[in-house]
Formats: structure tokens, sequence, C-alpha cells
């Protein structure tokens, strides 16, 4: 039999296996939840409880201006799908006090 005929012979469709693929498992996809308002403290618990990790961008005590700190941003963004572990930045800022003009950003934490 020549190199030919064996070739051939090997590659006959009705002896042929299927090839397969192994798949990697799949992350399950989550809803980020809405922290925006919050306290960096409850605004982890929350995203960690959904099963995310946080990286805060910002302070989480008090502003300079001596205000609290709040969740003013985070991405990806609320009612998002993201994978589970997937980081959620947070960014904070201080609450606007109540005499400030309209407008008036609060201090960056």
């Amino acid at each position: 039999m020549t190199l030919a005929a064996l070739s051939v012979a090997g590659c006959d469709p009705e002896n042929s296996v299927a090839a397969t693929t192994s798949s990697l498992p799949t992350v399950p996809s989550v809803v980020v939840p809405d922290v925006s308002g919050e306290r960096p403290t409850k605004a982890k618990a929350a995203l960690e409880a959904a099963g995310f990790t946080v990286k805060f961008a910002n302070g989480t005590g008090r502003a300079p201006n001596g205000s609290e700190c709040v969740v003013s941003k985070q991405d990806p963004k609320a009612g998002a799908q993201a994978g589970a572990g997937t980081t959620v930045t947070v960014r904070t800022s201080g609450i606007v006090p109540p005499h400030s003009q309209p407008g008036d950003p609060g201090a960056v934490c």
C-alpha cells in the first residue's frame, strides 16, 4: 500500500470521530446593583453580596469640607450585566450641604 493510499484510507467519513472542544466554565452574568448615594461601607457590602469586587477611586471617609462621602459614580453602571467577580470601580464625593447653591458639586472625597 502506498502512502497516498494510507492517508486516504484514514479519512473515511464513515469512520470519522467528531471533534470535541472542551468548554471553559462560564461566569454567570449578574445585574450590577445601584449603590449611588450610599455610604462606601454599605455600597461595598451590597456589591460584594452580588458577587463583585470593589475598588474605590476616591476616599471613603469625609470630604475636605467635612461632609460624609457617598457614592457618586460607579463603573459598570447600575443595571448593567457583568460577570460575577468583575471589579466595580466606585467614585465618591461629599454630600452637597443644604445651604449650597443649585449646581454646586460636592467636594471630592
